[in-house]
């Protein structure tokens, strides 16, 4: 059950992409999980060929050469997740996403409608 924010945290939790790798990093053995594996994995979940508007733009820049390096190396790793099998996991839900370009907008959304009730009361 997805379990919204409480009322009084006018928070993003996490878009998309960051959700996504999250969860790959929590689930994967990183010791046995690439750099480009990790990448097709979260890019798939995150934006997936045009099912949603919300999704991110996943995208690759700078030096490539080190892609076949397995995560452990710089994420560290978890000895209790070595016996974890490297499994999909289901996609994000998008309830409640919205565009990160509306972000600050619906932040400061919030902001004036909290302002405006508590001025009402």
């Amino acid at each position: 059950m997805d379990m919204p924010p409480p009322a009084e945290y006018d928070t993003c939790l996490g878009d998309l992409y960051s959700v996504s790798w999250m969860d790959d990093s929590e689930t994967h053995n990183l010791k046995k999980e690439t750099i480009k594996q990790q990448y097709k994995v979260v890019k798939a979940r995150t934006a997936p060929l045009n099912e949603s508007s919300i999704g991110s733009h996943v995208m690759e820049y700078g030096d490539k050469t080190f892609k076949g390096e397995m995560l452990f190396l710089y994420q560290g790793f978890d000895p209790t997740m070595s016996n974890i099998r490297n499994r999909s996991q289901p996609k994000p839900s998008p309830k409640g996403a919205i565009k990160q370009r509306y972000a600050d907008i619906l932040f400061m959304w919030k902001k004036v409608t909290k302002s405006h009730l508590e001025f009402l009361v």
